[in-house]
């Protein structure tokens, strides 16, 4: 649905580029008094308005690349974490730091560390009100960076975790974090860019009064006036119809 919308925009920018080469065609006759709507104006705004295009598809290949590279960075993080565990058992660990380190795992798989309360009978009877609950997902990249942390920080505690393994140890499970984090800011970042692109491209479009739309729409009043609703150069103007942007409920 994105990609038909984006299409979309192309193609009112498209046809406002064939709608000025329109109004240029009738040279002298094409003389609207506002400096928005004759020609060297249409054309900065048809010039902006493409700017603001090639922006949105920069930014588009910058998100998908940053959210990709974020995407892999995550994905081996519960089975290492899987390991670190099992590794912190096979230690002889304190057996409360196992147990906690147990529960991040959970965290990290996005399932609940505890049983969620049981009602009282009296209290679900007909008419009661059932005890609240929340959301037991906890798989947002930033709590999978906490998680992780908290992680760290319970092997970190524990003197007897000293694992041979070089990907297990401490150094490399906090270079992983470090990771984690780079690549999330660079995703968050990503995702900022290309809705401020978006929100510029949709001011040079859709903007009440001075957007691609509402130009074309004042243009064809002008026409109105200049022309003659019979006229054939008003009705050539009249082909052009764009569309806009629909409104969220």
């Amino acid at each position: 649905m994105a990609k038909a919308h984006e299409t979309g925009h192309a193609k009112n920018v498209a046809l406002f580029e064939a709608f000025i080469r329109v109004c240029a065609s009738y040279k002298d006759a094409y003389n609207p008094s506002r400096p928005d709507l004759q020609l060297s104006g249409l054309k900065a705004l048809l010039a902006q308005a493409q700017q603001a295009l090639k922006e949105v598809r920069q930014a588009k290949r910058t998100y998908g690349n940053a959210t990709n590279n974020r995407e892999l960075a995550f994905k081996p993080i519960m089975s290492l974490a899987a390991c670190v565990i099992g590794s912190l058992e096979s230690s002889g660990a304190n057996a409360l730091t196992i147990q906690d380190a147990r529960a991040i795992l959970k965290k990290l798989q996005g399932k609940r560390a505890t049983p969620p309360p049981t009602a009282d009978a009296n209290e679900t009877s007909e008419g009661a009100n059932e005890p609240g609950t929340h959301s037991v997902s906890q798989r947002s990249f930033d709590n999978q960076i906490d998680h992780f942390s908290d992680l760290i920080t319970a092997v970190v505690s524990e003197p007897k975790y000293n694992p041979y393994e070089p990907e297990l140890q401490v150094a490399s499970l906090n270079t992983v974090l470090a990771e984690l984090q780079l690549k999330n800011k660079l995703a968050e970042e990503a995702t900022n860019a290309l809705s401020n692109a978006r929100i510029r491209r949709d001011l040079f479009l859709y903007a009440p009064n001075t957007g691609i739309c509402d130009i074309v729409q004042a243009v064809k009043s002008y026409a109105v006036s200049a022309y003659r609703p019979t006229s054939p150069r008003y009705k050539n103007l009249t082909k052009f119809q764009f569309k806009r942007k629909k409104k969220k409920k």
